[in-house]
């Protein structure tokens, strides 16, 4: 799709996953898939509570059937180990386009979250 920036705590949620493999695999998968939902799907959808932010799992829409026939094994690549990840992520706003020079709606990624810390983001304090 195109450029994808990354807001500071993204890049560091990246240096947490220690494989680098799947770093690039998440990197690769923002900037070619990150896109605005339609409608709210098992891979995508939007933050009620922070209109334009968006969620996105780390899965391509070609790797969607296997995904939900839960038909891969996370342990046999570093690809599919980034099915573990979730983007959260918006358009740069106008101010930040103009900053960094982008002629186009570009998107910026705030997050890269795991399935499981989502989860509990969303669910709030117990």
């Amino acid at each position: 799709m195109g450029v994808v920036d990354w807001s500071p705590d993204a890049i560091e949620d990246l240096h947490m996953i220690a494989d680098a493999l799947v770093q690039g695999e998440l990197m690769r998968l923002a900037e070619e898939e990150l896109r605005v939902p339609a409608t709210e799907t098992e891979i995508e959808g939007n933050l009620k509570e922070h209109p334009g932010v968006w969620w996105r799992r780390a899965v391509r829409h070609r790797d969607l059937p296997d995904f939900l026939s839960f038909g891969s094994d996370p342990a046999v690549s570093p690809l599919d180990r980034s099915r573990d990840f979730v983007f959260v992520y918006r358009h740069l706003t106008t101010t930040e386009r103009i900053k960094l020079r982008r002629r186009h709606k570009t998107f910026v990624v705030l997050r890269v979250l795991s399935n499981d810390e989502l989860a509990r983001r969303l669910a709030g304090p117990s």
